[in-house]
Parts: C-alpha cells; sequence; structure tokens
C-alpha cells in the first residue's frame, strides 16, 4: 500500500482552512460579545474571545477532517 499523507494534505488545503477558521473566529469574536452577562469592557472582550477560539478549535477541526475523507474517497474511487 502507497503512502497517502501526501496526498491527503496539500498547504493550499491549509491555507484554506486557515483563511476560513480566522474569519470563523473573527465572526464569533464580535457576535458573542452581546451575550456576555457583564458591563464591564475587559470581561466582556475576554470570554467573547475565549469563547470564539473554542469554537474555532472545533471548526479547524471539522473542516480538516471533512477535506481528508473525502480526498480519501476520490482517491479510493480512483484504485
Amino acid at each position: 500500500m502507497r503512502d497517502l499523507t501526501k496526498e491527503l494534505f496539500s498547504k493550499k488545503g491549509l491555507a484554506v482552512d486557515f483563511i476560513l477558521s480566522v474569519l470563523w473566529f473573527a465572526f464569533f469574536a464580535v457576535t458573542l460579545r452581546e451575550n456576555v452577562p457583564s458591563y464591564k469592557e475587559p470581561y466582556v472582550t475576554f470570554f467573547a474571545v475565549s469563547t470564539a477560539g473554542c469554537l474555532t478549535g472545533i471548526f479547524w477541526l471539522s473542516i480538516s477532517m471533512f477535506r481528508v475523507v473525502r480526498i480519501d474517497q476520490r482517491l479510493r474511487e480512483k484504485e
């Protein structure tokens, strides 16, 4: 069996995942500010950014796994 790791990961795919993750983080960092139950600005910013960071990590894992599974399915169809 051949080594498929080079075919499953590409620099272009990682760049797209990174850009999407940054956009996801920015969207949620702004959106979640309204839902923090505090009136002090540092607390609102801290909790909105930390929650957006967790959500961005989950988003990055899911799009990375989706990309790997999709590419693997295409490679197996060719065989």
